[in-house]
């Protein structure tokens, strides 16, 4: 399965607010769109909406229209896995390229951190099924 499918499976869907600029990225190619994107999960069996979860998400030049359900949630497991998959900071940091007395780097890597949580509090017990998911 793959996260498109995996979206649809758990209905999963996404919201998207053009904003002018993402906090976290601040090195986008000029002609990038940056956007407030909430994703939410849809409890058939209640009728309404179970959990959302908001975040910054940009997108560069060459892709038009808001980002989809999918390939936000794509990005976050990314994140999560490289975040998860990692002993520490500094092996984290080097699976990356970045030096790991970086002070930016380290900052990333908490903000990834943070993000990671609360992924796993939007997906609850469906976190592993995602991370299992192929990525689009």
């Amino acid at each position: 399965m793959n996260t498109r499918e995996f979206c649809a499976k758990y209905g999963i869907t996404a919201t998207a607010r053009r904003v002018d600029e993402n906090p976290s990225m601040h090195d986008m190619p000029m002609g990038s769109s940056h956007w407030k994107v909430t994703l939410s999960i849809f409890d058939p069996g209640l009728a309404r909406t179970r959990k959302r979860m908001t975040v910054p998400f940009s997108m560069g030049p060459g892709l038009s229209g808001a980002p989809k359900a999918a390939e936000v949630l794509d990005c976050l497991l990314s994140d999560a896995s490289s975040y998860r998959n990692a002993r520490d900071f500094s092996d984290w940091a080097s699976d990356f390229g970045f030096d790991p007395d970086s002070r930016k780097a380290e900052r990333i890597y908490k903000a990834v951190g943070r993000q990671t949580e609360k992924l796993e509090v939007f997906l609850g017990d469906l976190l592993d099924e995602a991370l299992e998911t192929e990525r689009l």
